[in-house]
């Protein structure tokens, strides 16, 4: 054998070898499942270990956390007879469900929840809070994280009259009266829906007061005007009819004087008359005949209205006389009916008393219906009052109670929970030492193997 063969047997011999190396390094990467097992086993002590420093850490946590507590009202509508305080009058008039509702939008609102907790007692119920934090900030934080509404779900084919309840649930930590608060916030905002519902009462009853007043000032403005219109319309119309009647009283007693002129001249003749026949005193023709028979024409002469017979019978002395008292009649002394009437009338529209009347009332609105009614319905309005504190807004079905035991942390199950993890990791750390203990060891056989080439 050469030196040429002996060389291809060297290299024959190391393929094989190293064919045999990468078999074996395969079935060496290959998990074997019971030598697993057997690495956990033989680590046991130290998975039990790790369980046991987790479950004493989780002890010392479960025994030093804060302990958070719980407590819950639900509220629901009341009998309608319970607000009669509240709509015993015709300007508020609240329903149950409307009560119900306003109590609920407020007791979910985290203003409102910052509103409440802007008192400094509620401020002091709250010691645990962080420094750098504005009271506006934890106010909302703590009503977003602490603070849980309760409502029914909604159940199909409910009848529309139904009121269901509903509240809220608060999660509080140790050292805090969260039962305390939860039912202050409560009975504060029924205060606030209270005292919303007596201003909306007095805005009500004032705006309409004021409202009234207004329109009463605007009855008396309106009725000065037309009352002063009325005045000058009458005093137009009397001024008018004045006038007119001074304008008659002047045509009659002219008239009257132009007729006693005419009558003065039937006198005249007459009494010329009554001179040629020498009659002086009242006669009839009768008596005339048997004294004096009288030829040629019958004088025309005027009749007497009492016995339809010639005026000179009468005689010039009688006729002489009325003549004197007839020529001593002017305008002024004229006596005639119709110029004491016209007088009368015209004297009458001196003194208007439907005039003195309007001008001498001293309450004109008691002559005014409108205003009248007005002031009956504002004296209504003053009487009106609501008796809001003790009216019942809510029915309180479940009372906001104090904790019995805290529902944070669970102690039991954090320890539980920490026991599972603390096994895990021992189980996790044994299997890890292990592979790192075998991969030194095939290392070794791998630097021996290299050298013995």
């Amino acid at each position: 054998m050469n030196d040429q063969d002996l060389s291809k047997q060297g290299a024959n011999s190391s393929q094989m070898i190293q064919v045999s190396q990468a078999w074996q390094q395969d079935n060496k990467d290959e998990i074997d499942l019971l030598d697993l097992l057997a690495t956990i086993w033989r680590g046991r002590v130290k998975i039990v270990s790790f369980a046991l420093v987790f479950a004493a850490l989780a002890a010392v946590y479960a025994l030093t956390a804060t302990k958070w507590y719980e407590s819950e009202f639900k509220i629901n509508a009341v009998e309608s007879y319970e607000l009669t305080g509240v709509n015993n009058s015709e300007l508020v008039n609240i329903s149950t469900q409307e009560a119900l509702n306003q109590l609920k939008a407020k007791l979910f609102s985290p203003e409102h929840f910052f509103n409440y907790y802007q008192n400094k007692e509620v401020q002091a119920a709250f010691s645990n809070k962080p420094e750098g934090v504005s009271a506006q900030q934890y106010a909302y934080q703590f009503f977003a994280n602490n603070i849980k509404t309760l409502e029914p779900k909604a159940i199909k084919n409910a009848a529309a009259t139904e009121s269901p309840s509903v509240g809220l649930r608060l999660t509080f930590p140790e050292g805090v009266k969260g039962d305390e608060l939860l039912l202050g916030y409560l009975y504060w905002t029924s205060q606030q829906i209270k005292s919303e519902i007596i201003e909306l009462f007095d805005f009500k009853k004032n705006n309409e007061l004021v409202l009234n007043t207004k329109k009463m000032d605007k009855i008396l403005s309106e009725y000065k005007v037309a009352t002063d219109n009325k005045i000058q319309q009458l005093e137009e119309t009397d001024r008018f009819k004045l006038k007119k009647l001074n304008d008659q009283l002047s045509a009659l007693k002219t008239k009257l004087i132009k007729e006693n002129k005419k009558y003065i001249q039937i006198l005249d003749e007459n009494i010329s008359i009554a001179n040629a026949l020498k009659i002086q005193n009242p006669t009839t023709p009768s008596d005339f005949r048997k004294n004096q028979k009288v030829e040629g024409e019958v004088f025309r002469a005027e009749f007497s209205s009492m016995d339809k017979q010639p005026l000179y019978y009468r005689g010039y002395e009688s006729l002489m006389a009325e003549k004197a008292e007839l020529i001593k009649r002017t305008k002024n002394n004229y006596p005639s009916n119709e110029i004491v009437e016209l007088e009368r009338q015209i004297e009458m529209l001196k003194e208007n008393r439907e005039i003195e009347k309007l001008l001498n009332r001293k309450n004109p609105a008691a002559f005014l219906d409108d205003y009248e009614a007005l002031q009956k319905r504002n004296a209504y309005l003053n009487t009106l009052i609501i008796d809001v504190k003790s009216a019942n807004l809510y029915h309180l079905d479940v009372f906001p109670l104090p904790p019995v035991a805290p529902i944070k942390p669970k102690k039991l199950l954090i320890v539980a929970l920490s026991i599972i993890l603390g096994g895990f990791v021992g189980v996790m750390y044994v299997l890890l030492s292990g592979s790192v203990k075998v991969r030194r060891k095939e290392r070794k056989e791998q630097m021996s193997l290299n050298l013995g080439e």
